[in-house]
């Protein structure tokens, strides 16, 4: 084609009624205009399964062998509808379920937030004795870690009382988020245990918010933590097999006098190392993480937080890794809901089948027909004891209530009360013997009736941090804090860096340390300089570490938090989604393949 010779119009000059390049039927189907000339309701159907997270490979053989398209797994995950990190329409879900919802702000950017809907509201109104407290992490992309508080029922099942996310695992706000549940929650002041890990932040919390319940140690954790220090103690392979030895000893103890026996065989190995760091981390505390000493409290035979492992496993299973905030808070309300109705299932399957194993009109049959399966299998081997038994000699046992650990841990009939009530003549087939909670028919009412007759209206309230009432000078400790929280989420943020941006980042980083490390001296005189020139009138020693300012109250005991008037779309969230720079290929893969195990 060329111009004209008034230069107005084209004129084709030459025809070429050939392909320059080869024809077929393959290159045509699989242009772009071929292959994603899906109808609404074939891109309804892709979009269906995107959501239920089905295989996308399986995905594409299905639309290659139903529709005839030959996409390709690009096609299919450009399909897929992706949420926003938008905070409205986060609290808009979920208050579309009912639920109450608290935003934490500080200085109009994000903090936290708190939910609770009815059902968990309930959980916790059953069973408020004792409450389990733990993190889990990497569900979202904000770096935001989902708290979550659980409770334990009738049946010896976890269930979810309040969950909360955080922008920061500082103490204090771990204690904004637990004074929202205590002020929601009036009965929380019948919680008399709470199980944690050995973090010093979510404890030094719970002894602020809850300075009436008895805090104790995950036991599992706790011996994890004796294998991972007896490693970093430089000792010999035989020394630490030793120790570690005792120290379970120690752990299992079931009374003061092993608890004292095995402890001088620890301090008896002659290692320093090992009676400093026992002595001065866990010998005070001994009483918060000594199963003998654990079973006097009452936590119904719970000496873990595996349920709140279990629980955030499945959730994991559910909620993929780095969501948004929406698809995040969707996809965990599943996880939720499915376990709830898993329970649910459960406890009707309870009361419609009949144990057919023991002898109609028994102790046995009696018990195993008014008590959950959980509560039962505690209560049959305190049956078969009290039969072997000849004489008791607990002093404190009665017909009705018992000092022995397993009373104290349960309040379930110990074999003690049996023998006390066969010897006096007395039935052993009471009623009043059973407590409330672990009774099948309060177990199934709590999931078939209570949760529908008084729902909750959803609400939604917006809190601010209160700006400090003076300012003052931070001391060596506040530093240290402020400036942990910034590395820990450098450090969160490099963990998500491919190696070669992760070694370019870390080199600026130590560059930044010895920069650091070359001014600290000409900086610390020329603030004593300047201070001298303004005519501070301070001595030298108050220079040191803010000496003599008086520490201001916490939140928690002070002014708390105070409703702001903000808007949820005046919330920042800048800086906290950061775009991910990309794993390397097989970071989460075996060198086989396999899916790699998380530690």
């Amino acid at each position: 084609m060329n111009l004209s010779a008034d230069a107005q119009r084209l004129r084709i000059t030459e025809l070429v009624e050939t392909h320059n390049h080869e024809t077929s039927e393959d290159r045509f189907n699989r242009l772009p205009k071929q292959r994603l000339s899906l109808d609404e309701s074939q891109k309804a159907s892709v979009q269906e399964m995107l959501a239920l997270k089905c295989n996308k490979k399986l995905i594409k053989q299905h639309i290659v062998t139903t529709m005839k398209k030959n996409v390709t797994l690009r096609d299919i995950h450009n399909m897929k509808v992706k949420d926003s990190n938008s905070l409205e329409e986060t609290v808009a879900f979920l208050k579309s379920l009912g639920g109450h919802v608290e935003v934490v702000l500080d200085e109009n950017k994000l903090e936290g937030i708190f939910y609770q809907d009815s059902r968990m509201k309930e959980a916790f109104a059953a069973s408020p004795d004792l409450l389990l407290l733990d993190a889990t992490y990497c569900l979202n992309n904000l770096y935001m870690p989902l708290y979550i508080l659980m409770v334990i029922n009738g049946n010896g099942q976890g269930q979810v009382a309040a969950l909360f996310l955080l922008a920061h695992e500082t103490s204090a706000n771990i204690s904004k988020m637990l004074l929202i549940f205590r002020q929601r929650n009036v009965i929380s002041e019948a919680t008399k245990v709470i199980f944690t890990d050995k973090d010093f932040s979510e404890r030094e919390a719970i002894r602020q918010i809850f300075p009436h319940v008895n805090l104790l140690l995950c036991f599992f954790h706790t011996l994890k933590t004796f294998r991972s220090k007896m490693t970093k103690l430089g000792l010999s392979n035989e020394e630490r097999k030793k120790a570690l030895h005792i120290l379970q000893q120690i752990a299992y103890s079931s009374n003061e006098m092993e608890y004292e026996k095995y402890h001088d065989e620890l301090l008896n190995l002659k290692n320093p190392k090992i009676s400093e760091y026992f002595n001065s981390n866990w010998h005070p505390i001994r009483y918060e993480w000594v199963r003998g000493f654990i079973k006097m409290e009452k936590t119904f035979s719970v000496t873990t937080t595996n349920h709140l492992e279990s629980l955030n496993n499945k959730i994991k299973q559910v909620v993929s890794r780095n969501s948004t905030l929406l698809s995040f808070f969707k996809d965990l309300m599943t996880a939720l809901d499915s376990t709830h109705g898993e329970q649910k299932s459960r406890a009707i399957d309870m009361v419609l089948k009949h144990s057919t194993q023991n002898e109609k009109g028994s102790i046995e049959e009696f018990y195993d027909s008014h008590l959950t399966p959980y509560a039962w299998n505690l209560v049959c081997s305190e049956i078969e004891a009290a039969k072997n038994m000849t004489f008791c000699f607990e002093s404190t046992a009665s017909h009705d209530a018992c000092g022995c650990p397993f009373f104290k841990n349960t309040s379930l009939p110990c074999r003690h009360i049996f023998w006390k009530r066969n010897d006096a003549g007395l039935t052993l087939t009471a009623d009043a013997l059973i407590p409330l909670r672990f009774t099948k028919k309060n177990h199934v009412a709590l999931y078939t009736t209570s949760q529908v007759n008084h729902p909750e209206p959803p609400t939604c309230i917006i809190n601010s941090l209160p700006p400090p009432e003076k300012a003052r000078i931070l001391n060596k400790q506040d530093k240290y804090k402020k400036a942990m929280e910034v590395c820990g989420d450098i450090a969160n943020i490099l963990s998500d860096y491919g190696t070669k941006h992760f070694k370019s980042a870390l080199e600026e980083l130590l560059q930044f340390k010895t920069m650091l490390l070359e001014n600290k001296n000409m900086s610390q005189r020329q603030n004593r300089t300047d201070l001298v020139a303004e005519g501070a009138g301070l001595e030298e020693e108050d220079l040191v570490a803010g000496a003599g300012v008086e520490e201001e109250d916490s939140v928690a005991g002070g002014a708390g938090l105070e409703v702001q008037e903000v808007g949820l779309k005046d919330i920042s969230l800048k800086g906290m989604c950061l775009k991910r720079r990309g794993r390397p290929k097989g970071a989460d893969t075996t060198v086989v393949g396999l899916k790699r195990k998380r530690k």
